[in-house]
């Protein structure tokens, strides 16, 4: 699964220079006491919202594995997958104060995740349903992980900008280029 090493990746994409510029942004003086705000997106309550997509998902396959009226695998599937897709990531304006929180809440939300994944595997093996739905577990993850990274990213580069990391790597770290060689 992708989500396994959402961690790594963060760790390695953000040095602790990228780290202390968003601490230091988040306590500007200016930006907290006018309560300046940037457009990212609502981490913690999408995170929430995937987690009890995942309990709803189990429950409602667990609650009706004999039942002859149930929805068949294919739709209960492509609804998850369509609601993954469109109604998880909601656009939010942040407060410049919050930004420390907004980092730490990826770390924090993956790690929910992470619990959540086996303890609704769990419960499929206990209830002895079809291993199937186990495997569809992985598959949301893998699109809400495909998802997540993909606006967390945008998220953290519009952070790194408006702290000036951005600015300030590009400047003191110029990409060198290769002289051409006549002969």
């Amino acid at each position: 699964m992708k989500i396994d090493s959402c961690i790594n990746t963060f760790l390695e994409s953000y040095d602790r220079e990228a780290i202390a510029s968003i601490d230091k942004i988040s306590h500007e003086y200016g930006l907290v006491i006018h309560e300046n705000t940037i457009k990212l997106f609502n981490l913690k309550e999408s995170f929430d919202t995937f987690r009890d997509c995942l309990n709803l998902y189990t429950k409602y396959q667990i609650e009706n594995a004999n039942n002859d009226k149930k929805l068949p695998h294919d739709k209960t599937y492509g609804n998850t997958m369509e609601f993954i897709e469109g109604k998880i990531f909601a656009d939010a304006d942040v407060k410049y104060k919050d930004l420390v929180g907004f980092v730490q809440g990826y770390t924090e939300g993956v790690n929910l995740i992470l619990e959540a994944i086996e303890a609704n595997k769990e419960s499929i093996m206990e209830a002895g349903i079809d291993p199937v739905y186990s495997a569809d577990i992985n598959d949301f993850t893998d699109k809400f992980v495909d998802i997540m990274n993909t606006r967390f990213t945008e998220s953290m580069n519009k952070i790194l900008r408006a702290s000036g990391y951005s600015t300030h790597k590009a400047l003191h770290n110029p990409v060198k280029k290769n002289k051409p060689i006549f002969v």
